[in-house]
This record gives structure tokens, C-alpha cells and sequence, in this order.
């Protein structure tokens, strides 16, 4: 699907594209908007790539339309109220729920983001498509369809390991936070994600 057929296909919206990302003409996103609500409402973004078209759609968790998987409601819920329903669905249809880096349950067929809403954060659905030169949905979006990667967005996330349950007590000669992977392991471990 091509930019003007998703223009086309959107009635009712409004349409405005532009080139994102680090290689110019690469990834293309379009932002499409209800005319009659304030222009930094975006229900929807969608993001092409390259001459490969159609890369994925990201709805917002706050302004965009609800979208329905089996039933269940996709977008604006608490992370706690969908997770629940997720292993529900991943377990009668033979998926597996998959936990993304902002705290969201999805399953392997679709990516679930959080965005915030105060100091709540509410999922917002990302459907991509997935490219031959990716493992997982999740590789096949790029970083500028992520909730927390855009600008506008208060989302943001923090991952931190200390070397030390004292943050203030060195060990091994070295003292403070450190950024790690989300999934280090051990007691000393933690991870929070917080609205801002």
C-alpha cells in the first residue's frame, strides 16, 4: 500500500507526509488527523518503507480509534487490565504473549507500546509488518513509530542497574547507576518506567 492509497483509504481524515529517520527518503510517516480537533491530536501515524511500502501503523493511546483483536479492546487500557486478557487470548490460539520494552503485554502477532496519560500509562497497538531482514515484529518498526522516541510525547523510559543496593556505596571501585539491559538479572537489579 502506497502513501496516497492510505490517504485515500482514511476517510475523514487529513493527511501530511514527511521523510523520518537517519537516511533520507528511507522511511517515510504520515500523520493523518481529524479536521475538526486540534492539530496535536495525530489518531494515527503510519510509516512506509523505502520502495517496500506499507511498514506499520501506530495508533495513539489517547485520540486514536479503537481497535478491537477477538474482542478485545487494543487501545487506552491500563497495562494490568490488558495483560490479563492477552494471556487469555495468547493461550486459546496457540501464540505466546510477549512483553515489550515499555512494560506492555502483546502476543507475537502484534506489538503493544505504552503511552502516558498523566501518571497513567494506557497501550496504544502498533501492527507492523514483518520484513525479510527481521527476526521479530518488533525489528521490523522503526524507532520513530515508538511512543517514547517522539518528542511529543512525555513517555519516557529509564532502565537502571546498580553494581550496589546502596547507590551510594562503591563496588569494585566503581559507584552510581549504570544503564544495562532491562532484563539483568540478580537482586540488585531494577527497572521502572515513569510519565513525566
Amino acid at each position: 500500500m502506497s502513501p496516497d492509497e492510505t490517504a485515500t483509504a482514511m476517510v475523514g481524515f487529513t493527511a501530511s507526509f514527511r521523510h523520518v529517520g537517519r537516511e533520507p527518503r528511507v522511511t517515510r510517516r504520515g500523520e493523518f488527523r481529524l479536521p475538526d480537533r486540534p492539530q496535536t491530536e495525530v489518531p494515527v501515524r503510519v510509516y512506509f518503507a523505502g520502495t517496500m511500502g506499507l511498514q506499520c501503523i501506530a495508533l495513539d493511546a489517547l485520540c486514536g480509534p479503537q481497535v478491537t483483536m477477538e474482542g478485545i479492546r487494543l487501545v487506552g487500557r491500563t497495562l494490568p487490565d490488558l495483560e490479563v486478557e492477552m494471556h487469555d487470548y495468547a493461550a486459546a490460539h496457540d501464540h505466546y504473549v510477549v512483553y515489550y520494552p515499555a512494560g506492555a503485554a502483546g502476543t507475537d502477532e502484534i506489538i503493544v507500546d505504552a503511552q502516558c496519560a498523566g501518571d497513567t500509562l494506557l497501550t496504544r497497538p502498533i501492527f507492523a509488518v514483518l520484513r525479510e531482514r527481521a527476526n521479530t515484529l518488533w525489528d521490523s518498526i522503526p524507532a520513530d513509530a515508538l511512543c517514547a522516541s517522539r518528542g511529543e510525547c512525555e513517555h519516557r523510559h529509564k532502565w537502571e542497574s546498580r553494581i550496589s543496593p546502596d547507590p551510594d556505596s562503591p563496588a569494585d571501585g566503581l559507584d552510581g547507576p549504570w544503564l544495562n539491559d532491562p532484563w539483568t538479572e540478580g537482586p540488585s537489579a531494577s527497572a521502572s518506567l515513569s510519565c513525566r
